[in-house]
């Protein structure tokens, strides 16, 4: 089952350039744009993936899905050994420094594990600098994503509370990669599928179980 989410900063806690200072660029609108045209479901994209070969094994930084708990902790220790993680000494937490076109950010990792493999790798991105908004942050995460991975089936959904704003998905054979907004910064998952789905499969047949004891018991 999946472990709740925890920071491996906290786990190994405990044992640039300057960007333009223009508003939002008209590219990141324009690559914004060309994500609304999808009129396939995401759960048919999905679907038509999941199977394929060859499987995608390394995201971000090297994390693979290969990787045991205590794999990724050793490869997170090896990334702050190599300086591509730095401590925040305000927030006392390691993060990744990101450099886009119109702005500075920072990435705190989280992991998820099913059993003990990583089966999902989120990244919460926030402004590094005061004049680069969250929603300036925000379009050049989506521009940049989309220009990486512009061999990915790319596919838009609306927020469920908020249908203004647009949430991006990436898909290609088992990895899923799920950028959204939150109340804290931007959120990008990378998603290993078959596992994924395992865990929702097994959250159905739970819940489908409490309901027929539910029944008995009433």
């Amino acid at each position: 089952m999946k472990q709740t989410i925890y920071f491996l900063s906290i786990i190994i806690l405990m044992g640039c350039s300057q960007p333009k200072s223009t508003s939002d660029s008209s590219i990141s609108k324009d690559a914004v744009s060309k994500a609304m045209t999808s009129d396939d479901s995401l759960k048919a994209i999905i679907g038509a993936n999941i199977n394929k070969q060859p499987v995608i094994d390394t995201v971000f930084l090297g994390f693979t899905f290969s990787m045991t708990k205590k794999q990724a902790i050793a490869h997170y220790a090896e990334l702050i050994k190599q300086k591509k993680l730095v401590m925040n000494d305000q927030d006392q937490h390691y993060e990744y420094p990101m450099i886009f076109e119109l702005a500075k950010a920072k990435a705190i990792i989280a992991p998820e594990f099913q059993g003990d493999k990583l089966y999902k790798l989120s990244l919460l991105i926030t402004s590094a600098e005061e004049v680069a908004t969250e929603e300036t942050v925000y379009l050049q995460v989506a521009t940049t994503y989309m220009k990486k991975y512009s061999g990915f089936t790319l596919f838009k959904t609306s927020d469920a509370l908020d249908p203004s704003e647009k949430e991006f998905h990436w898909v290609k054979n088992n990895l899923h990669i799920f950028l959204h907004k939150t109340v804290d910064g931007s959120v990008v998952s990378y998603i290993n599928l078959p596992a994924d789905k395992l865990i929702d499969d097994n959250k159905a047949k739970e819940a489908d179980s409490a309901q027929t004891q539910t029944k008995k018991d009433i």
